[in-house]
């Protein structure tokens, strides 16, 4: 069986372990996704719905700078853009290198890409929470005094759990 890479589009130390659990050696890339703008753009959206929109654009935007990064890395594998004999192909236009991309490649995705081959397999499988209490759609504490402040108004109360997932 080919090997499988699975890159994790979330930042929750939760679903990592969830996953490390299972025996699968997950690579987390957070996206730069940003959630409230979308939020904002769909205000109609049943929770339900919202986090997975969130998870597929998550995912999305990690998928295009996977695909972004393999193919700087497969360029550089066969010899850059000096292998090529049309410079003003696409392929010549690709950085030198991962770090030169516009974006950063989290140290151990990097290594993954590094130590890849052609015929591996990536999948990403991206995620979102969000919590509805008494009718208010709660997204994340945007730090620990605010989780802290969360918890406390959740106390005594019975709130529902949505979570999408969405995997590429």
């Amino acid at each position: 069986m080919k090997k499988i890479n699975v890159v994790l589009a979330s930042a929750s130390p939760a679903r990592l372990t969830t996953f490390k659990n299972a025996g699968v050696q997950a690579l987390p890339w957070v996206s730069a996704v940003d959630e409230k703008q979308i939020e904002a753009d769909n205000p109609d959206l049943s929770p339900a719905y919202m986090v997975m929109v969130l998870a597929k654009a998550k995912g999305f935007a990690i998928m295009q700078k996977l695909v972004y990064a393999l193919a700087v890395e497969q360029n550089n594998a066969v010899g850059g853009a000096e292998g090529t004999s049309d410079s003003s192909s696409a392929i010549a236009s690709l950085p030198a290198s991962l770090e030169e991309l516009p974006f950063e490649v989290p140290a151990e995705v990097a290594q993954a890409i590094r130590n890849s081959t052609a015929d591996e397999k990536w999948i990403i499988v991206a995620c979102d929470s969000m919590l509805l209490k008494d009718g208010e759609l709660l997204g994340k504490p945007a730090d620990e005094e605010a989780a802290l402040e969360k918890i406390w108004q959740l106390r005594g109360s019975s709130p529902v759990l949505y979570t999408g997932h969405y995997v590429y």
